[in-house]
């Protein structure tokens, strides 16, 4: 009889296990284990049935515990992990923001990043969804290990200036520093047009057009508060406010005098936008323009608390098929970087949601709207990425269950990225 390929390798194998794996692309297996080497799944499956006859072999028992694929943010803000703002309604706390960034040289950008990047793996959490200004917190996620995409912002209003700033904003992302090289396979460039409120219609083709030609992803905030729906539809409300403390003219602003979604749609920007964030103050309308233009919605539940803005009908969105992901926002504005805790704070608004279905939303949902499905992020599969997250489950529970995971005395206690431990949590 042959030696199967697994015996005769002299590559070193780890065999990471647990009472509960839960791969996400396949149904959960209890006593289950994951071999992995050299940064990848070798497999995945119970225990007794996927462990090698080697001798080089690591093992690692995780116990009262389930073992899960790293976490996917698929929207966050690292750059701004060093800031703290009371809360406030959102057309008072962008001033407050910009006042304090304005100022900042590029070495607090990725500073504060770090911060995000360590507060983000103890949170079991190994891709990131990061908008940047400034472009450092790349710098940061290549340096931790993770992945992610960068999604660059741009800014400006008026629709006369769309051609120099977006050709400036390129040739800063282009002489900017280049960790390990533009081919990176672990973080990539990506656009994001901030909003429409701050980006003007012909910034954001501009954009759009760029990102789908070169296939860079693209994400964008929309509708997040009441006063930006009220200032697109009609030019007033608390945003006039906010522009005159930040002296930026609003004089030759058009209103669209419908939904921004709508408006897109008619533009045909929408089908070239991968990714929107928040969609608090949508209706049914706008969730069939998202799900019919394969958009994927990054809903970050505890941001809207933050803020106190009333979040979208998630049952209704669900219903309508819209594609949901989750993510944190940013230290400024969220309690924690942890993508569980804001499942937690989803259910809260719609309880009918199932626990493999919350489980999907932290992990697979968001790797498939960055763009990273296909390397096994955000699931744990054969030939795919290394990258898991272990939570340990109260030891009240007997029989662990997915259910568990939701649980808000469960806590992460080991981070795994390409097969090497990144956290652990000291015991």
């Amino acid at each position: 009889m042959k030696e199967s390929s697994l015996d005769n390798t002299k590559d070193r194998f780890q065999l990471w296990t647990a009472d509960l794996v839960c791969p996400v692309s396949d149904l959960p297996i209890r006593n289950g284990a994951v071999l992995t080497s050299n940064g990848k799944v070798v497999a995945v499956g119970e225990e007794e049935f996927i462990r090698p006859h080697s001798t080089f072999v690591t093992e690692r028992h995780f116990k009262n515990s389930i073992l899960i694929p790293g976490l996917v943010n698929s929207h966050t803000h690292l750059e701004l992990s060093g800031m703290q703002i009371s809360p406030s309604k959102l057309s008072e706390w962008i001033p407050n923001l910009v006042s304090q960034i304005r100022e900042w040289p590029s070495h607090l950008f990725l500073s504060s990043s770090r911060i995000g990047t360590a507060n983000s793996i103890s949170s079991g959490v190994t891709c990131v969804g990061d908008i940047s200004v400034s472009g450092e917190s790349k710098t940061a996620i290549v340096d931790a290990g993770m992945r992610g995409v960068i999604f660059h912002e741009f800014l400006g209003i008026n629709d006369r200036e769309a051609e120099i700033i977006f050709n400036k904003k390129m040739e800063e992302i282009s002489e900017s520093k280049n960790y390990e090289g533009e081919s990176n396979e672990f973080v990539r460039n990506g656009l994001s047009p901030h909003s429409p409120y701050s980006t003007s219609s012909e910034l954001y083709k501009r954009t759009v057009s760029y990102g789908s030609l070169n296939n860079w992803k693209v994400a964008t905030h929309l509708l997040e508060s009441p006063d930006e729906l009220q200032f697109l539809e009609t030019g007033e409300g608390g945003f006039q406010d906010m522009f005159k403390k930040l002296k930026i003219d609003i004089d030759f602003f058009e209103p669209f005098g419908c939904s921004p979604i709508e408006y897109f749609n008619q533009k045909g920007i929408l089908r070239k936008i991968d990714l929107v964030v928040h969609c608090n103050q949508t209706d049914e309308n706008d969730w069939r323009l998202l799900r019919t233009n394969g958009v994927h919605v990054c809903i970050c539940p505890r941001s809207a608390s933050f803020f106190e803005h009333q979040i979208a009908d998630i049952m209704q969105m669900r219903s309508q098929g819209v594609m949901l992901c989750l993510g944190t926002d940013s230290l400024a504005s969220s309690p924690s970087l942890s993508v569980l805790e804001e499942a937690i704070a989803l259910r809260e608004e719609d309880s009918s949601i199932e626990a493999s279905e919350l489980l999907m939303y932290c992990t697979l949902s968001g790797s498939k709207a960055l763009g990273f499905e296909n390397e096994g992020v955000g699931s744990i599969m054969p030939g795919g990425v290394a990258d898991f997250t272990v939570v340990e489950i109260p030891e009240d529970y007997k029989y662990l269950d997915i259910e568990h995971l939701f649980d808000k005395r469960s806590v992460v206690t080991c981070t795994v990225i390409n097969g090497i431990i990144r956290f652990e949590k000291k015991t």
